[in-house]
């Protein structure tokens, strides 16, 4: 059931805003995966399959991707949260200029600003982020980044 109290950061999901809002945006204030990712924590993004495990390695993930992007800005449009399930799916924006290659984005800098859309789902243990199972636009980043060429849409046609 959808609850509209998690944007305000409240609730169970509230944990992954508060990320949201300080890990990825803000200053890149890491010290809160500590607080809000379990041990356990695993992440699958395909097609890269489990790329993450743990909070050390969220860590360097969102270090890597804020050198890439430096002035990252990341938000969540819509959210819906189940109680009985103790996980929740999140749409998210980001923002950022590509200004330097890193682990994850091994391209040229290209100087374009990226507008991203993603989607996570969140599980939950207690208060902690156990598991996410995320889906990013890598076609639409890559084609922003220029590291593969932009599709021009006007050519496709319905029949």
């Amino acid at each position: 059931m959808f609850k509209p109290e998690v944007y305000k950061g409240t609730g169970k999901f509230g944990v992954f805003l508060r990320l949201l809002f300080k890990a990825w945006s803000e200053d890149g204030n890491l010290g809160i995966i500590d607080e809000v990712v379990h041990n356990d924590f695993v992440i699958t993004n395909p097609p890269f399959g489990d790329m993450i495990h743990g909070p050390e390695e969220y860590k360097m993930a969102i270090a890597q991707c804020r050198s890439s992007f430096p002035d990252m800005q990341m938000w969540a449009e819509r959210i819906i949260w189940d109680d009985s399930r103790q996980t929740g799916v999140a749409r998210f924006k980001w923002t950022g200029t590509h200004k330097k290659d890193s682990l994850l984005f091994p391209f040229p800098p290209s100087g374009n600003k990226i507008d991203a859309i993603g989607m996570a789902m969140i599980r939950m243990e207690g208060t902690q982020m156990i598991r996410e199972w995320g889906f990013d636009d890598h076609l639409g980043n890559f084609m922003q980044m220029n590291v593969i060429p932009a599709m021009d849409l006007a050519v496709v046609k319905r029949k």
